[in-house]
């Protein structure tokens, strides 16, 4: 865990990171354990005790077309908060993210899902990327165009 301080705010930031080895380990491959170490799980933010932010994330991998391993924030929930007039911390809004990524480290695909919690009102936002069928191309991550879609519910 790392824990920061900043001095004029007072806010404490404290990030957790993967670094756990489990008998999972020995199931889903040495390499995809490993693969995640040092990665952001969970981080949050405190003002007087009060949370203010707070980010969950599961960790992905994918093979790469050489073999290795490229780890990655598969999923990130993130809470917002905002201060009352007593001080409290209230939950206001959530943010889902979603990524997709192929065997040379591109992002295929992200879908972001943004919730105000006091109207329940969502706005869904979708990237895909298309980088084309050309190996050079793929691994120098040339977009040959991008689609983004918005919804609102």
């Amino acid at each position: 865990m790392l824990r920061t301080i900043d001095n004029q705010s007072g806010v404490v930031s404290e990030t957790h990171y993967d670094q756990s080895y489990s008998s999972s380990c020995s199931t889903s491959g040495i390499a995809s354990c490993y693969a995640t170490a040092g990665m952001p799980l969970y981080t949050e933010k405190r003002l007087n005790g009060e949370l203010i932010s707070k980010a969950i994330n599961e960790l992905g991998t994918v093979t790469t077309y050489a073999g290795g391993k490229f780890a990655y924030i598969k999923d990130s929930y993130e809470d917002s908060y905002v201060f009352g007039s007593d001080g409290l911390s209230t939950r206001v809004g959530s943010t889902h993210t979603s990524s997709s990524y192929d065997k040379y480290g591109n992002v295929t695909e992200q879908v972001v899902t943004q919730t105000n919690l006091s109207d329940a009102m969502e706005l869904k936002t979708t990237t895909t990327n298309d980088y084309g069928s050309d190996a050079t191309m793929l691994r120098m991550g040339r977009l040959l165009f991008t689609t983004v879609t918005k919804e609102r519910t």
